[in-house]
């Protein structure tokens, strides 16, 4: 019973999240090292299916990174960057609720208002991923992830326009 009420949830997420073509939220981003020592960036992203997403980062500085599918662009001035890494590498939260997930044991929990979805696995780059969705309309409003290099990183999301 579990497992079909895991199993039907997720479908019911990943359904919304294909139909979604445009999505954009205000956000603050922290990232904390396992030393203790931490950064909080803010800004905006926009989420354009089927696979980029854009962060546009007003504080501590102004910066633009991309992700687009295997790939990583940060502008930051007039300097740009390119990378190519793994997909599963990739901290883009829309990727793991659409088709990350399979990679993980994944345990969902339910209140009134949010539906809480816990990925673990001990050989995938991000260890532990926690994502909060509004149980009306399966907004993406907090994430939070565990890198094997002992990195946490915490989005929050407000203001979240999804089209």
């Amino acid at each position: 019973m579990i497992i079909f009420i895991l199993s039907q949830s997720i479908e019911d997420i990943q359904k919304k999240y294909l139909k979604i073509k445009y999505l954009r939220a205000s956000y603050v981003h922290t990232t904390k090292t396992k030393q203790g020592n931490s950064i909080t960036y803010k800004g905006y992203l926009t989420y354009s299916a089927p696979s980029t997403l854009e962060f546009h980062t007003t504080e501590p500085e102004e910066q633009k990174i991309i992700f687009k599918d295997t790939m990583i662009i940060t502008i930051i001035a007039n300097d740009t960057t390119i990378q190519t890494i793994p997909k599963d590498m990739i901290f883009n939260p829309y990727y793991f609720l659409i088709e990350g997930y399979k990679n993980y044991k994944s345990e969902l929990r339910k209140d009134e208002n949010y539906i809480d979805i816990f990925l673990n696995s001990d050989r995938m780059f991000y260890k532990n991923v926690h994502f909060r969705l509004r149980k009306n309309d399966y907004a993406l409003i907090k994430v939070k992830a565990n890198d094997i290099n002992g990195m946490e990183y915490e989005f929050e999301l407000k203001d979240i326009i999804q089209k």
